[in-house]
């Protein structure tokens, strides 16, 4: 039996519409944490700080998130696309607020970007 036609359409859509989605709101972030980062009721940091800050904590988080990627694979078979990717998004959501949250901690600041990306 046949799905649905327009079934087919949107399961080849979700992957690139979902990194791409993904890629924007991550530019956007990068873009807004050294504003967060210099601003004094947050993060009193001078620019060099916030970018070395910044550099350092996009470091630590590729170095989760690769290994990761092999597990997400793992949970899209499991889970299925639809459940783990709006779960993705909403654990991006949650991490993103948690950043004004968690100040004045570069901690706190460096969790929060990592379990972000």
């Amino acid at each position: 039996m046949r799905g649905k036609p327009g079934v087919t359409i949107w399961n080849l859509l979700l992957v690139p519409g979902t990194l791409f989605f993904s890629l924007l709101s991550g530019a956007d972030v990068m873009q807004a944490m050294t504003q967060i980062l210099k601003n004094d009721a947050y993060y009193p940091c001078t620019t060099e700080e916030a970018g070395k800050i910044t550099a350092n904590s996009l470091t630590y988080a590729q170095a989760v998130a690769i290994p990761l990627v092999l597990v997400i694979g793992f949970l899209f078979d499991i889970f299925g696309r639809r459940l783990t990717t709006a779960a993705g998004f909403l654990i991006g959501a949650i991490a993103t607020f948690l950043i004004p949250v968690v100040a004045p901690s570069i901690i706190g600041y460096d969790i929060t970007r990592i379990i972000f990306v």
